[in-house]
C-alpha cells in the first residue's frame, strides 16, 4: 500500500513539472549555477557540491510522469526530486517533502523541516511583504500596491518595451523579427487593461548564491495585471517576447490566479454580463482584449486548463442563461472546453463556440466574425 507521504509527494512532484519556473527557482536556491534550459528540463552545476565548475554537470529532466535528476561529475548521483534535498541536507523524506510543499506554496500537515538558514535561504511570504508593501488575507490572495503597474508601463520606451509593442499593437497577421505574429491591438485596448513592460532585473529579489545581490523574475517580459472582481490587484503573469515557447508565460510569486476571472474586474464586463446574461469564457488574455476591441464586454479568461472552486464561484454569482465556451479550434483547446464544461454542466447550461482550425480567437479580424462563433455556439 502506498504510503500517505508518498501520495502528498507524487501531488507535490507533479505541480512542479506543471511549473517548471518553480524548478528553475529550486534549483538557484539549492546552489546550482548557470542553470540553462532545454525541451524537457535543465542543466546546471550541481547543487549537492557547490564547488563544482562544470556547467553542464547535472542535468534535470522531466519524463511522463517524474522529475528525475543525475550529476555526471564527483558524486554520480542521481534519483528524484525529493532524493535532491535527502542527499543535500541528509533530511529525511518526510522533511524533504514538507520543504518542497512550503517552497512551493502549497499547505499541507506533517513535521516541519529543521534546516538551518545557512542551508536554505528561504524568501518566506512574510519577507517579501515586508519587502514589498504586500497584504493579504487569511489563506486568500495576496494584494499588490498599484505602484507596480505605475512601475511596469514606465519602460515602454526601452528597447525592449519598444519590442513588445511592435508585438501587440504591430500589423495584424504581419511577423516581427522572432518569426511571432503581430496582434494588431489598439493601444487604448492595452491601456485598459494595464499592460506593461518589465526589462531585466527591475522585478528583483535576493540571489540564493549571492546574498548581497538580486536577480529579475520578470526579465523582458509584457506584464499582465490580475485583479479581483472589485479590483484589487492580485499580481502578474509575464508573456516573453523572444519568440521562444519554452515557459513562455511566468507568473509573479505569490499570483493566485485561482481567486479570480481575468477582465471580470472592469465595470463594462460586469454590467455587459448582467443584462445578456450571458458569460463568455477564452483561453488566453488576447482572446479577451479581442472582444474588448469589437465592443463584446462579457468575455474573461481563466488562465489555465481547468476551473478552479473560487472562479466557479465568481461565474454562479451572476443570473445565468448560460456559459459560452470560446477556445481555440486546435486539440488542446477543444481538449480544455470539454473539461470545463464538465465542471460547469451541473451548476450552469453549457455552450462551446471553437474557432476554424488553426485559429484563436485572437486572430479574428473583426466583429462579424467574433460573434459568428458566438451565434453558432452549440451545447455541451
Amino acid at each position: 500500500m502506498t504510503s500517505p507521504w508518498t501520495r502528498t509527494f507524487r501531488q507535490i512532484e507533479r505541480h512542479y513539472m506543471s511549473h517548471p519556473e518553480l524548478v528553475e527557482l529550486l534549483l538557484e536556491r539549492l546552489g546550482g549555477r548557470n542553470i540553462s534550459a532545454f525541451s524537457r528540463g535543465f542543466t546546471c552545476t550541481c547543487p549537492i557540491h557547490a564547488n563544482s565548475d562544470n556547467d553542464g554537470a547535472f542535468v534535470v529532466w522531466f519524463n511522463q510522469e517524474r522529475m528525475i535528476w543525475k550529476c555526471h561529475t564527483r558524486c554520480a548521483a542521481q534519483g528524484g526530486l525529493a532524493d535532491l534535498l535527502v542527499r543535500k541536507y541528509n533530511a529525511s523524506f518526510q522533511q524533504a517533502v514538507t520543504w518542497l510543499a512550503q517552497f512551493a506554496g502549497i499547505t499541507i500537515s506533517g513535521p516541519i523541516m529543521q534546516v538551518s538558514p545557512e542551508q536554505i535561504q528561504e524568501e518566506t511570504l512574510a519577507t517579501m511583504k515586508r519587502r514589498f508593501g504586500l497584504s493579504s488575507q487569511e489563506n486568500g490572495p495576496v494584494f499588490f500596491d498599484e505602484s507596480w503597474v505605475a512601475w511596469s508601463q514606465r519602460y515602454w520606451q526601452t528597447p525592449g518595451g519598444q519590442v513588445a509593442c511592435d508585438f501587440l499593437a504591430g500589423p495584424l497577421g504581419t511577423h516581427n523579427a522572432y518569426g511571432e505574429k503581430r496582434k494588431g491591438f489598439p493601444f487604448e485596448i492595452l491601456c485598459r487593461f494595464d499592460i506593461g513592460f518589465v526589462p531585466g532585473g527591475c522585478w528583483v529579489r535576493q540571489n540564493p548564491d549571492a546574498p548581497d545581490k538580486q536577480i529579475g523574475w520578470f526579465d523582458d517580459r509584457i506584464s499582465i495585471p490580475w485583479r479581483m472582481p472589485g479590483g484589487q490587484l492580485i499580481g502578474f503573469a509575464g508573456r516573453r517576447i523572444d519568440g521562444q515557447k519554452y515557459m513562455k508565460f511566468q507568473n509573479y510569486p505569490h499570483t493566485k490566479k485561482a481567486y479570480a476571472l481575468y477582465g471580470l474586474h472592469l465595470p463594462e464586463t460586469q454590467a455587459e454580463i448582467q443584462k445578456e446574461r450571458v458569460l463568455v469564457l477564452v483561453e488566453g488574455y488576447g482572446d479577451v482584449w479581442r472582444g474588448h476591441q469589437f465592443g463584446i464586454h462579457n468575455v474573461v479568461a481563466v488562465g489555465g486548463v481547468e476551473l478552479t472552486p473560487q472562479q466557479i464561484s465568481l461565474m454562479t454569482s451572476f443570473d445565468l442563461d448560460c456559459v459560452v465556451l470560446f477556445y481555440d479550434g486546435d486539440t488542446a483547446g477543444i481538449t480544455t472546453a470539454r473539461k470545463m464544461a464538465n465542471q460547469l454542466r451541473d451548476k450552469v447550461k453549457v455552450r462551446v463556440a471553437s474557432c476554424p482550425d488553426g485559429y484563436d480567437p485572437d486572430d479574428l479580424p473583426d466583429r462579424q466574425a467574433y460573434l459568428h462563433q458566438l451565434e453558432h455556439s452549440r451545447l455541451a
